[in-house]
């Protein structure tokens, strides 16, 4: 179900303008000069979490970035590639990928997770299978190309440009199942097992 929230004044941004100079290409298309219409804006934020459901204990570090699709072939970027370290197995430690955004009113279905070039740290004394690490681990994410494009569908949800509103996008590692003694082998975690794991489900935050 699409959440229904009153709309307040909405925040826009203006579209490119074209300079006066145009005037001098009568070739190109008269529709480029006509672009005028401001977009709308609402605020959006990815969130990352990996719940507790396993013995071992590190965390990610790396390049992540969160980006919101309406259909899966135009994607919204919510930031650039961002360094940040995500806890793993956790009660209650949440990641902000990139902090509160800006982003297009529009009513999406789809969300997208990258981590480019991250490890998970596992600490030592961490449980993996029948494994007890004596000392810290590294396992990197992603294959031979170091990236993970983790792609989702979810219930259709709005942002809107209520101020008082924002709307999150969270992403549950679910570690536990890509976090194995065979990775621990190999140093290294394909992309398809992190794909699978992965969930993802979007919320409305209040605000003050």
């Amino acid at each position: 179900m699409i959440d229904q929230i009153p709309k307040r004044t909405p925040r826009t941004t203006s579209a490119l303008r074209v300079g006066p100079w145009l005037a001098l290409l009568p070739i190109l298309p008269l529709a480029i000069a006509c672009n005028d219409d401001p977009v709308e804006l609402g605020r959006a934020q990815g969130v990352v979490h990996d719940p507790k459901t396993a013995a071992f204990s590190g965390e990610l570090s790396g390049d992540v970035q969160v980006s919101i699709s309406s259909g899966g072939t135009n994607w919204f970027d919510l930031g650039s590639l961002n360094g940040i370290t995500i806890a793993l197995q956790s009660d209650s430690d949440t990641s902000n990928v990139h902090g509160e955004q800006d982003a297009p009113v529009s009513t999406y279905s789809q969300v997208r997770l990258v981590f480019d070039g991250v490890d998970a740290e596992l600490k030592a004394g961490s449980i993996i299978g029948n494994t007890t690490l004596a000392s810290d681990a590294i396992v990197g994410l992603g294959g031979s190309d170091r990236r993970v494009e983790i792609v989702k569908q979810v219930a259709a949800f709005s942002v809107v440009t209520d101020d008082a509103v924002r709307r999150s996008i969270l992403f549950l590692l679910n570690s536990r199942l890509w976090i194995t003694e065979a990775s621990l082998q190999q140093g290294v975690v394909e992309d398809a097992p992190i794909q699978s794991a992965v969930t993802a489900v979007t919320r409305v935050d209040s605000l003050p």
